[in-house]
């Protein structure tokens, strides 16, 4: 394609040099695609203003070859970019652009050996154009590795060969094929003056109910324009790191159980001290029952002190607090009478501390929080003899 960030803006090969950083740190790469928005979501280049100063005057869609004589875009014909006028597209020049499409695609996925390609919209892109790109990319990684490394996202429901994606939100159920949510700061991209939705604490709830749910967190980085990360957002992340390495042996290679969680919607339950109106009430109950863009935010009621998220990691089950203050909590699931058939449990730990104090008996499983944590969010304990 004519238009590439070597012939035009940059002039470097901007998925490139992101690969060999990647390559470099030993972190897995990944890219994304949007473009098969092009057919709609770029006619409104061959609009016009409809009032004001510029009213009528055509915008750029329109422009010809010739018009950027002279310019920067000398050379470059706006057609290629913009695609023909509405009016002058026929169903064999869509053919070329979905063919055309599918053949950039694969370039990108085998010329820069991605690990990861993520689609935005809803279904494969083109049908099958973005189907055969998607088996192109995962038949060339069993080719190569003699197994399937690497990893196709997107909004497609119901394809096992790729990993179902929500967007700024996460499933309210347990799903039985690997997921994944996808949340951000606050834009998809750095805007100094676009109000943060999240904050470490519920970036760490969001990814502490994703993965309960056989899901896994892709928490977007809002880079400067010099590929820094903004300093009001760094410390965060550095927050994050901090709570994933203390607690990583109850988050990576985890498995969900048999319920993602206890004591659940507590946030709802609160109502009944009248902290909520009827209006906010309801507003929460449609979000439970949504999946995309029903992420919980800065904005969002605090869970209660004893609702509670469950991994699972050989027969090993950890019990994760989401918003934890010292005093005991009830857990019906993990009462040697439970439905969920709970074996007899003979040891509690919260990770990064000693032993801490329970109690088993027919209704519940009773875990005696304390005032000194790890941490100021979401706390872990490792039970064991549960499963």
């Amino acid at each position: 394609h004519p238009w590439n960030s070597v012939n035009v803006g940059p002039k470097r090969d901007i998925i490139g040099e992101f690969r060999e950083s990647s390559r470099k740190e030993k972190v897995p790469f990944g890219v994304s695609s949007h473009d098969d928005r092009y057919l709609n979501w770029w006619k409104t280049a061959f609009g016009a203003d409809k009032k004001g100063l510029k009213k009528g005057i055509p915008y750029d869609g329109h422009m010809t070859k010739e018009d950027g004589k002279g310019l920067w875009w000398e050379g470059l014909d706006p057609a290629d970019l913009y695609g023909l006028p509405p009016e002058k597209r026929t169903p064999e020049w869509v053919k070329q652009v979905k063919e055309n499409w599918e053949k950039r695609h694969k370039e990108l996925v085998l010329k820069y050996d991605v690990d990861f390609l993520w689609f935005d919209g809803y279904g494969f892109p083109y049908k099958d154009y973005g189907k055969e790109v998607c088996r192109t990319f995962l038949n060339n990684d069993l080719n190569q590795n003699g197994k399937f490394d690497k990893v196709v996202a997107g909004k497609m429901h119901g394809e096992k060969a790729v990993a179902l994606d929500i967007e700024s939100g996460g499933s309210n159920k347990i799903l039985a094929h690997p997921w994944q949510g996808i949340i951000t700061f606050g834009s998809w991209f750095y805007k100094p003056d676009k109000v943060l939705k999240h904050n470490s604490r519920t970036i760490i709830e969001m990814m502490t109910d994703i993965i309960s749910k056989n899901g896994n967190l892709l928490l977007n980085v809002e880079l400067m324009s010099d590929g820094t990360v903004p300093l009001e957002q760094k410390p965060i992340l550095d927050d994050i790191g901090a709570w994933i390495n203390l607690n990583a042996e109850a988050i990576f290679e985890s498995k969900p159980w048999k319920i993602y969680g206890d004591n659940l919607f507590s946030h709802l339950k609160r109502n009944e001290e009248g902290l909520l109106s009827e209006v906010d009430l309801e507003a929460l109950k449609k979000q439970q029952n949504k999946a995309h863009f029903n992420q919980r935010t800065i904005k969002s009621e605090p869970f209660g002190f004893d609702e509670v998220r469950f991994t699972t990691k050989g027969d090993i089950l950890y019990v994760f607090v989401l918003n934890p203050k010292e005093g005991e909590i009830k857990l019906k699931s993990l009462g040697l009478d439970s439905k969920y058939k709970v074996g007899k449990i003979n040891k509690v730990k919260m990770l990064g501390v000693s032993k801490v104090k329970f109690h088993q008996n027919h209704k519940n499983l009773i875990i005696q929080v304390p005032d000194e944590r790890p941490n100021e969010y979401a706390v872990v304990f490792r039970v064991e003899g549960a499963l």
